[in-house]
């Protein structure tokens, strides 16, 4: 899938389709994200280390993205507004790559949501004008469709944190690189990543309310309460999918469609899901974390 989506990339950049700046943005961090994945799968990397990798991406992905003239005067990199504007774009981008692994557990889930968004993604882009970047987000979910012959439920292969970050890092970081050529607003893109963002942020913030190391490993998202409940994988991928389809797709078209009602869309869109999953547990300890407490 890394490579499949890669390979694509840099043909779009040789055949003068993708803009050289966006391949050099993109392709590194994406190939390095991968490749501490890949040694973390193996024999694993310490948080620091790793995080350390995922910061050096975003910021090598942005420092690009501020080269261009558009990005450099609208956000004044020398004025304090502008430092903090770069340091909350790259933290964003480590949390939506962390995000994206932290929803990797159950066979099948993260696979689709990668399909989702690269197909609403592009769907986004062409009606914006970025065909190019367009482009890469298709050739994101023709990777993601292929590996999912063989990830879903029962799963014959997996994603791992190979692949997991390096396609949260894409899937973030392709909208970014239009923002020079065609009109973008992060709120569709938010309410795409709903159901994701959603249940990570309910864990992360519940488990770091209870003092709990959040770079440990658990199983109390929302997606793996209902796994253990249902008794399946399948089930739960498809639940995802579907609040993917019925829900979120269509109140992003809408806030693409009319952008000043981005803020209150996002609102409408996300609000349930953060409810639904802190009633469904998400974060909440296990019990055999709280007998050892």
């Amino acid at each position: 899938m890394v490579f499949a989506t890669a390979a694509l990339a840099v043909s779009l950049a040789v055949g003068g389709v993708l803009p050289a700046w966006e391949a050099v943005a993109l392709i590194p961090p994406f190939l390095a994200l991968a490749a501490v994945g890949w040694i973390d799968d193996r024999g694993g990397v310490s948080p620091r280390v790793r995080l350390l990798v995922h910061l050096s991406a975003s910021a090598w992905f942005l420092a690009w993205c501020f080269a261009r003239a558009s990005w450099a005067a609208g956000l004044a990199l020398a004025t304090p507004g502008g430092v903090l504007a770069s340091v909350i774009l790259t933290l964003a981008l480590g949390w939506a790559i962390n995000l994206y692994n932290f929803m990797d557990g159950i066979d099948g889930l993260a696979g689709a949501q990668g399909l989702f968004l690269g197909l609403g993604g592009a769907l986004l882009l062409v009606v914006q004008g970025g065909d190019a970047e367009a482009l890469v987000m298709l050739a994101v979910a023709g990777a993601c469709a292929g590996f999912l012959v063989w990830n879903w439920a029962p799963a014959r292969i997996f994603m791992g944190d190979v692949g997991s970050g390096a396609l949260g890092f894409l899937l973030a970081a392709v909208p970014l690189t239009a923002v020079d050529d065609v009109r973008t607003d992060v709120w569709p893109w938010l309410i795409l990543w709903g159901s994701f963002v959603a249940d990570a942020s309910v864990t992360l913030v519940r488990r770091a309310l209870r003092g709990v190391a959040l770079h440990e490993a658990h199983r109390t998202h929302a997606y793996q309460r209902l796994a253990r409940r249902w008794h399946s994988h399948r089930a739960v991928s498809l639940s995802y999918s579907a609040v993917n389809l019925v829900w979120l797709g269509p109140i992003a078209v809408l806030a693409a469609a009319r952008p000043a009602t981005g803020p209150i869309a996002a609102l409408v869109a996300l609000c349930p899901l953060v409810l639904g999953m802190s009633l469904l547990g998400a974060g909440r300890a296990e019990f055999r974390e709280t007998e050892a407490s």
